[in-house]
C-alpha cells in the first residue's frame, strides 16, 4: 500500500519541494493538478527522475505564463506588479489581509476572477476591525 510519504518521496527530491508545490496552488486543485503535470515533465526533460524545487517554480512560472498573464490587461498587471513590491519584495510575505472597503473593488474582483488573486480565509477579524 502506498501512503502519502511513500508517495512523496517516490516523486520529489524532498518533502520540501512538495511544500512548495503546495503552497504555490495555494489550494486551487486545478492550479496544483497543472503545476505539477509541468513539474514532472520539465524534471523528466532534464533527465531526473524525481521532481526538484527547480522543476516546481519553473512550473508555476509557466502555469503563470500560460493561464494567467495572458488575461491580464495593463491596469490589473500595474495593480498586481504593486501588490507583489509591497507584499513580497517589501513585506516578505505570500499573503496578505484586504481591507473590506477593497474587497469589491472592480480591479480586484478582476484579478479574483481569473484567479490571480485567492481568497484565503474569510470571516478574519482583526483587533481594530472587530
Amino acid at each position: 500500500m502506498l501512503n502519502g510519504s511513500v508517495f512523496d518521496s517516490r516523486l520529489f527530491i524532498e518533502s520540501a519541494t512538495f511544500q512548495e508545490l503546495e503552497r504555490a496552488a495555494e489550494g486551487v486543485v486545478r492550479d496544483l493538478i497543472n503545476i505539477f503535470t509541468l513539474a514532472f515533465f520539465n524534471a523528466r526533460r532534464c533527465g531526473r527522475s524525481n521532481i526538484d524545487r527547480r522543476a516546481v517554480t519553473d512550473a508555476v512560472r509557466q502555469w503563470f505564463e500560460q493561464d494567467k498573464a495572458q488575461h491580464l490587461d495593463h491596469g490589473m498587471r500595474k495593480v498586481l506588479r504593486c501588490i507583489v513590491d509591497e507584499v513580497i519584495g517589501k513585506r516578505r510575505a505570500r499573503s496578505f489581509l484586504l481591507p473590506r472597503n477593497l474587497e469589491r473593488h472592480n480591479m480586484v474582483q478582476k484579478l479574483f476572477v481569473i484567479r490571480v488573486l485567492h481568497h484565503m480565509l474569510r470571516g478574519y477579524a482583526d483587533e481594530d476591525n472587530l
